[in-house]
């Protein structure tokens, strides 16, 4: 049924804590019975377990279930050939057991409700647990839990069951339930079981493997084994009544001493049906009670039939992809066919729809609130008709006073990286660095601007801030030019002279008015439109436009041509349709 060949596993496989958990491990599973795995701690069990299962992949080595390979297709085989239970049950949360049953039918591609409803009866009367199916996992105790998960894990029709620890956390009583479950299901499929309990091992397991550093263990022997005590929950009889009494066709058979403490048990016969009202020192046994009476010389079960169990053999799905667990019709559902409300109901998923939107609304005030308290505004009155405003982020313009918009030409927001050359000499071409470009109006002076070194910029040169200076004397990297004089020979863009510096915390170049509209570039694109071809002649490809910028002086809200400044940009190509 499943073979292993050569399987390693290494964990942190590059750093000090090198873990090589499995080393080669090879072995057959038949297609049926109790397959336990033992070992000490940290031995490989688990690891060995969730690789068969597909929960882990191995670093080497090949699996193989009903002759064909799991690789690349692990998690299909998983869902559909395979069950697990946990020692911590892994039951969800907020279903009742009917509902979980109906979950592990539907991942595996199940459909059909009748057949979903008619299998969830029929393996949770298999481990005794059909009286619970309307109860929620998390109100039943640990015995019950894993007897769920053991119906969780046969529902979809699973050839191999992998247990972890099935009775790790479970008392003497619970443990012998859930194993005697195992032992009978393998009896028709393949269970593998991790365990340390020897005694489960010597009185379950039809053959067993032991891991001893990550390897198999050829001479092993299990030793001592203990006893659990579950005698307190049989009542031993002999098998043959101490005394019958008929009435009609009903037989009444007494077991045992006769009873010293008056009571009285009445018999009711309504139409057929037979009630019966017990006193207070009766209690009423079927097989759901949790004592069972044991007829001596059964002691073993060899010949009681009432205690063997049928495990039915179901079909595997035939779907071809795998379902799932939650759908609009399923999450949306208010109550629960038993009339409670489940976790997922329409009104709390409204809840949690209500209070992520009011937690984004938070997030993006506070996020409002940060760039304002973040945000630094100089303004600078120029004239009338003008406001010197120096922004970091778009954020900014809604600071701005609105009747100011239509007086701004442009925006210049966000630090460039220009190119910065020594004197043209060859070593020294190309030096980056960040720079915000900015303008020097008409009427700045030296003193006025704090220029610290040099001249006030002609055309064609441009100031530099302090703090763009001492960063351009580390990047050139030379001890002679680490001074405010030998800045006066770099060149900025292979066009603009430095012939000053100022004082300034941030990296800048300040550029004369009319450099600075130019080297931005903020009107270069001209366009021309002559649909009904009444300018240009309707033959021509190409025209060369030189366009001139009329800059204001700002010394009057009339643009007097004696208040202009002529700039002419480099010549301008416009590619127009034919």
């Amino acid at each position: 049924m499943i073979r292993i060949e050569n399987i390693g596993k290494v964990f942190n496989p590059r750093s000090r804590n090198r873990n090589e958990v499995l080393k080669g491990v090879s072995f057959e599973l038949p297609e049926k019975g109790l397959v336990a795995i033992y070992g000490k701690s940290g031995s490989g069990k688990t690891t060995l377990l969730n690789i068969i299962g597909g929960l882990d992949k191995q670093d080497k080595g090949k699996i193989y279930i009903g002759g064909e390979n799991v690789a690349g297709k692990v998690d299909k085989i998983r869902n559909v050939k395979i069950g697990f239970i946990f020692q911590n049950y892994y039951l969800e949360r907020g279903y009742t057991i009917a509902e979980i049953m109906k979950n592990a039918m539907h991942i595996a591609g199940f459909r059909d409700e009748s057949e979903i409803e008619r299998r969830s009866e029929e393996v949770l009367r298999l481990v005794d647990m059909e009286r619970f199916k309307n109860k929620q996992g998390d109100a039943l105790s640990g015995g019950q839990k894993q007897r769920v998960a053991i119906a969780r894990a046969l529902i979809k029709g699973a050839d191999v069951i992998l247990a972890d620890e099935p009775t790790g956390n479970l008392d003497a009583e619970n443990t012998m339930k859930v194993m005697d479950i195992l032992k009978e299901i393998s009896r028709t499929k393949l269970v593998v079981i991790v365990t340390h309990e020897i005694t489960l091992i010597k009185k379950y397991a039809d053959s067993y493997i032991k891991l001893v550093d990550g390897k198999l263990d050829e001479n092993t022997e299990l030793g001592e084994v203990f006893e659990y005590d579950t005698e307190r929950n049989n009542i031993y009889v002999d098998k043959t009544p101490r005394e019958e009494l008929k009435e009609g066709a009903l037989g009444i058979q007494f077991y045992g001493e006769k009873p010293t403490e008056k009571d009285t048990v009445q018999v009711f016969n309504d139409n057929g049906n037979i009630y019966i009202r017990a006193g207070a020192s009766v209690t009423i046994l079927d097989d759901k009670s949790e004592k069972k009476i044991i007829f001596r010389g059964f002691e073993n079960g060899q010949t009681d039939e009432q205690s063997k169990r049928f495990v039915h053999d179901f079909k595997k799905s035939t779907a071809k992809h795998n379902g799932r667990l939650f759908s609009a019709k399923s999450v949306f559902r208010l109550f629960r066919s038993d009339g409670s409300e489940r976790l997922y109901s329409t009104a709390n998923i409204i809840k949690q729809i209500f209070i992520f939107v009011i937690a984004a609304v938070l997030c993006f005030l506070s996020l409002m609130a940060f760039e304002a308290a973040n945000t630094r505004i100089d303004n600078k009155v120029i004239n009338d008709n003008g406001v010197y405003v120096n922004m970091n982020t778009y954020t900014d313009l809604r600071t701005l006073d609105t009747s100011l918009y239509e007086n701004i030409d442009f925006f210049e927001t966000q630090y460039k990286q220009g190119s910065f050359s020594y004197n043209g000499i060859t070593s020294l071409l190309g030096i980056s660095a960040d720079y915000a470009p900015r303008a020097i109006e008409s009427d700045e002076t030296a003193e006025s601007i704090g220029l610290v070194y040099g001249e006030m910029p002609k055309e064609g040169e441009v100031l530099i801030t302090r703090n763009l200076a001492e960063t351009l004397k580390t990047q050139f990297r030379l001890s002679e030019l680490d001074s405010d004089r030998a800045m006066l020979l770099v060149v900025f863009e292979d066009e603009f002279r430095v012939s000053g510096i100022i004082d300034g915390d941030t990296p800048a170049v300040y550029m004369g008015k009319q450099d600075y509209v130019n080297f931005l570039g903020v009107y270069n694109t001209v366009q021309f439109s002559d649909y009904n071809q009444l300018f240009f002649a309707s033959d021509f490809s190409e025209v060369t436009y030189t366009s001139e910028i009329l800059l204001s002086d700002s010394t009057s809200p009339r643009m007097q041509q004696s208040a202009l400044q002529k700039c002419k940009t480099s010549p301008l190509t416009i590619n127009l349709p034919v």
